[in-house]
């Protein structure tokens, strides 16, 4: 008979086993230990981990670590979720469905804001996840950084492994990291392991006389970057790209953050906009008002009142006065009301006011929404 609970510690080299065979057989060989170091490199991923199990054998497990994403001087607490597998001889019994059950329950009884995955679109609405966020993708060129600057050659500049550098310079790209705006809490022994997910490498960057700052390159794709100083961040990339003896790369942003990198922006050779991550909201009160008020401290708001209805979660009333932004449970009348997944689309997708151009929520969606590659799962 199937049960289903927490994993238990004892297990864990049991579970890395298990994912590690149903990745490799349905994808392709797949090494967790090494894909996901901050998760899998170390013991104590149990206890984020739902398992199904039948006469003591594993079946389907599902790990959905949680953390804290900064916005501005609040915070969210979320989980991700990741390495959802069932057994490939057992699959057609359902276990998947009753582990997210499991999955879902849990996170919402430990109060976590909301859950974000990474996977098939359709498959996941199931549950009620929908695509949110925006990530901009430049895609940038030796030849289109010195078109732009006016130079082919640039001052030295090193790049030193996150493993390899002194730990000084680590504290202070992770003291950089953690000013920024939708940021993930990272503890200092954690950072260096947090920068190699997914096959990714911290690299430390130098000049003749300073550390200068850090980039997160992940299968040529620069997906995080924070610096000290008032650098030319295309020069560096461009001394990246003649150290390793590429032509070109990839590098992300927040829609946000483009007014402060408008020179990234002006050489790239072309560019593209995607989801972030798909989520489920538990606690729109906390989402809603956090997220507002990020945006509301770098960009100026309509004020207003208005009340936004979900389906099944409760009815929020927003108000907007200057740079001050309440959300609060209301029994009013609703303005607009929303199943959970238009709400996500509405609230931050980039394309909410193409999607639904009559929403009566004035220029305040689409929040600012974003979990660093770095820390996905």
């Amino acid at each position: 008979m199937l049960e289903y609970g927490p994993a238990r510690v004892a297990e864990e080299p049991a579970l890395l086993d298990f994912a590690n065979m149903v990745f490799s057989l349905s994808h392709e060989p797949t090494d967790f230990k090494a894909l996901q170091p901050f998760i899998y490199g170390q013991p104590g991923f149990s206890k984020w981990t739902q398992v199904a199990r039948e006469e003591g054998r594993i079946l389907g497990m599902i790990c959905t670590p949680d953390g804290k994403l900064k916005a501005g001087q609040e915070s969210l607490q979320f989980g991700y979720i990741g390495t959802v597998s069932a057994h490939p001889y057992e699959r057609g019994r359902g276990i998947m469905k009753e582990l997210m059950r499991h999955t879902l329950d849990t996170a919402r009884a430990k109060g976590l804001d909301f859950l974000a995955l990474g996977g098939q679109r359709q498959r996941y609405q199931h549950f009620g996840f929908e695509d949110s966020g925006a990530k901009t993708s430049l895609y940038i060129t030796q030849g289109s950084i010195a078109h732009s600057l006016g130079k082919n050659q640039v001052k030295d500049y090193r790049f030193v492994k996150a493993a390899d550098a002194g730990a000084d310079d680590v504290r202070q790209a992770l003291m950089r990291h953690q000013a920024g705006q939708l940021v993930c809490e990272r503890a200092e022994q954690d950072f260096p392991l947090i920068l190699r997910n997914w096959g990714g490498q911290g690299l430390m960057v130098y000049d003749a006389e300073h550390f200068l700052g850090y980039l997160y390159v992940n299968n040529n794709s620069v997906d995080e970057f924070a610096f000290l100083h008032a650098v030319s961040i295309p020069e560096i990339l461009l001394a990246y790209l003649q150290t390793v003896r590429r032509d070109g790369l990839s590098l992300s942003l927040r829609p946000f953050e483009l007014s402060r990198h408008k020179d990234l922006f002006a050489c790239a050779d072309s560019w593209s906009l995607s989801p972030s991550c798909m989520i489920r909201v538990f606690h729109w009160q906390a989402f809603l008002q956090t997220l507002l008020r990020l945006k509301a401290s770098h960009q100026a708001l309509q004020d207003g009142k208005r009340v936004l209805e979900i389906q099944g979660e409760g009815k929020y009333l927003i108000q907007v006065l200057g740079s001050d932004v309440t959300v609060k449970e209301t029994a009013h009348q609703a303005d607009m009301t929303l199943d959970p997944l238009d709400a996500v689309r509405v609230t931050t997708q980039a394309l909410s006011g193409d999607l639904y151009p009559k929403h009566p929520f004035y220029d305040w969606f689409p929040l600012p929404f974003d979990i660093p590659a770095a820390d996905a799962f």
